[in-house]
């Protein structure tokens, strides 16, 4: 690792835009900005709900998203946390970490989504809630994929005090895809790259 004091202020500073964002909960709020030379979100009738768009109308709104935001956001600081020692990092970290499992879906009524999280969350008024734009990923969808196992792994990473670079450095994944080639490459010949 190259630590220069250069690296660390492009990284507060990176940071200090996005934990700008941080309200007291330890939600990200949304901000609207530009995305494919398009401002966000739709700009006129015919754009709405032709791609994926924020949950908010204005900034200022209090919506997080945890599918393109927050489940990052939670990973990317504690990898900064990890890497510098920082509480500045690790402060920011587990404000988030604690509003995920706030946030968290907690369901008796439907049982396959207790646990998980919702795409929006109203952190100003406290619900699952979110403008229902998107076409693909509603306010109201689940991804676990993409939130459920992000969360879930950094966490599991925050209790262990390990961080996703230690982790991958241990994982020896050449192996683990050789065994694995025969059964998604059937005609391949071994030692031949897929």
């Amino acid at each position: 690792m190259d630590d220069q004091p250069q690296h660390r202020d492009w990284l507060k500073r990176i940071c200090g835009d996005l934990l700008a964002l941080q309200d007291e909960s330890g939600a990200l709020a949304e901000e609207i900005g530009i995305q494919d030379g398009r401002p966000l979100p739709a700009a006129s009738d015919e754009d709405y709900a032709r791609a994926n768009t924020l949950l908010i109308t204005k900034n200022g709104d209090t919506g997080a998203d945890l599918l393109y935001t927050l489940n990052y956001a939670f990973l990317g600081l504690n990898e900064a946390a990890a890497a510098t020692g920082d509480a500045y990092y690790k402060t920011a970290q587990l404000k988030l970490a604690n509003f995920l499992c706030r946030a968290q879906i907690k369901s008796i009524l439907h049982p396959e989504l207790d646990g998980s999280w919702f795409r929006a969350f109203d952190f100003g008024e406290w619900s699952f809630w979110g403008g229902d734009v998107s076409p693909r990923w509603g306010a109201w969808s689940v991804a676990t994929g993409g939130t459920h196992a992000w969360v879930t792994s950094v966490l599991a990473m925050c209790r262990a005090e390990t961080c996703l670079w230690e982790v991958a450095g241990k994982t020896d994944v050449k192996s683990e895809v050789e065994k694995l080639i025969p059964a998604f490459f059937p005609d391949q010949i071994p030692g031949d790259a897929p």
